[in-house]
Formats: structure tokens, sequence, C-alpha cells
């Protein structure tokens, strides 16, 4: 220690030296006013990072924790997904995936998008994507299970409070159900303000389905159409919200014709895993940390 730095006061982790050619005796009203000041300040900035750590983590862990935690393996189909929860304080949002086996070796493969981006529409999302898998168990085809899907959001909006009211909350949802019979290797679908499924085929052509669009679920009364496609061995299903292909710099179209343009250069003998690595990494660059920004996108060899 230099001879001219001669007192030091040591406050919880922080210490004070005095330069003895440059300040006055150390421990004066005035030194010890500015040094109080300085550490209230510099704790509350400390609390303050704690705390947002904090709901950081809570706000990740919430919307996984409402997730299945482990997606089925399918006999039908060679499954994988991506969950990316949403960029920013909170890290809250309404996404979900989910792949529903069911009779017959027949495979459910559902991806969802509730409106907003806090605590509610997480909540909501966890007790939509309940009713689903338990409307999927009971064998419905898409476009009814996408009928019920829509009462049982209008039912979550009816419980609204008066000062959610007051407030104009309404939250919508989109989703995109399909059912894939290995057998017949059909797959049935349906949609509801969902973007359209992508198909790469194992000869490299991409192409999206041509699936009626129906109005987003919580609208009430809807009528939903359902499309069936032949899948041919090794072909390529891909569902996804729109956090994959639209963003603040890009709309949904410069987005899909992305999309299209990278599936097109997708290696045929790539896994469903590698699909969604390739996708994130080029789609969503910034985000290729898997904890961070909102995408669900399962792709699915059938």
């Amino acid at each position: 220690m230099p001879s001219n730095l001669r007192h030091l006061t040591r406050l919880a982790s922080l210490d004070f030296y005095w330069d003895s050619g440059e300040l006055p005796e150390p421990g004066a009203e005035a030194d010890v006013l500015l040094t109080t000041e300085f550490v209230a300040r510099a704790a509350g900035g400390v609390a303050n990072a704690h705390r947002y750590g904090q709901e950081r983590a809570t706000a990740v862990a919430l919307p996984r924790s409402l997730l299945p935690q482990r997606l089925p393996s399918p006999a039908a189909a060679e499954t994988a997904s991506r969950y990316l929860p949403a960029s920013g304080h909170t890290s809250l949002g309404g996404n979900w995936v989910d792949v529903i086996p069911l009779s017959g070796a027949r495979v459910a493969l559902m991806v969802g998008d509730v409106g907003g981006h806090d605590l509610r529409s997480t909540v909501t999302m966890g007790r939509l994507q309940t009713a689903a898998r338990t409307l999927a168990d009971l064998g419905l085809a898409p476009d009814e299970l996408l009928k019920h899907l829509d009462d049982q959001m209008n039912r979550f909006l009816d419980e609204r409070s008066a000062e959610d009211l007051q407030r104009g909350i309404a939250t919508g949802a989109t989703c995109m159900y399909a059912v894939y019979d290995p057998v017949s290797r059909r797959c049935v679908m349906a949609r509801a303000g969902h973007p359209p499924p992508a198909v790469l085929s194992t000869d490299g052509k991409v192409s999206f389905v041509e699936l009626p669009d129906g109005p987003p679920l919580g609208l009430g009364g809807a009528t939903f159409e359902s499309t069936e496609v032949e899948l041919a061995d090794g072909d390529l299903l891909v569902l996804y919200t729109d956090g994959l292909v639209r963003s603040q710099e890009r709309d949904l179209g410069t987005g899909l014709d992305l999309l299209r343009e990278t599936l097109t250069q997708t290696p045929p003998s790539a896994s469903a895993e590698d699909v969604c690595h390739i996708l994130v990494g080029r789609l969503l660059p910034e985000h290729c940390n898997p904890l961070r920004d909102r995408a669900h996108h399962p792709a699915a060899h059938p």
C-alpha cells in the first residue's frame, strides 16, 4: 500500500481510501454524509438488480412449468420442438406446443399463442393447453376441437373482472392443430388465426399447406374447416408461432419467405432436432441462446 494512503474505513464490502496529500483529515462530517449517500445508492442498485434477477427467473420458469417438461416420442413420427420465452423485463408469454399420442398409433401436433406478455396470458395459456389435451384425448376432428377451444376461450373471457373490463383487457388466442395417421399417411389439420404449416418434402420442395384460416379463438360463434394432406415417408411438417417469422424488423410475408428459403437449404438428412436448430439460428440469430425470445416451432418427420 502506498505510504500516502494512510486511512481505511471498511463498510460492508466497500473499502474507502483517503489520499492524505489531497484531502483533509478523513472522518469529517461531510465525508460521512457523502459515504452514507454513496452506500445507500449502491445498496439500492444491488437490491434492484437482485429483484430483477428473481423476477426474470420466475417469469422464465412459470411458462415452462405449465408446459410438458418432455414431449412424448410417438412411434408414428420423429418430433422435436423449441420453446423460447419472450424477451424483455418479464419474459412472460402465452405460447405453447404439444405432441399428443392418440389411439391407432395416430399422433396430434399442436401449437398455440395466447395474446399478451403478462401473467394473465401465461395462466390462460396453461388453462387452454390443458383443455386442448383433454379434447384431443376424446378423438375430436381438428375443426371440432378448435370449435370447443373457441367456446372455452369465451368462458375465460367472460370471467374477466370489472377492473379488467374497464381497462379494456381482451385476450384472444391462435391455434394450429394437426392429426397424423401413419397407416394412411394422411394428416388432417385446422387452424384458428394461426400461420399455415410448412412441408419440406423428400425431394427438397417446400410448400405451405393451403389451409382455410379460421378466426382467432375467443371471438365466439366461429366455424373452422379441416384440410387433409398426404405426407410421404421422410416428409417434414413444421408448425410454428408468428414469433418465429414476424418481428418489428420484418412482416409476416417476409418471414414466411425466409422460412421457405431456410427449409429449402436444409440438408435432406437433417433430423427434426437439426431442423429446429437451423430455423432458430437463421430466423432468430439474436436469440440462439435457447432461453430467449418467444417461438414454438415443432418439426415432425412421419
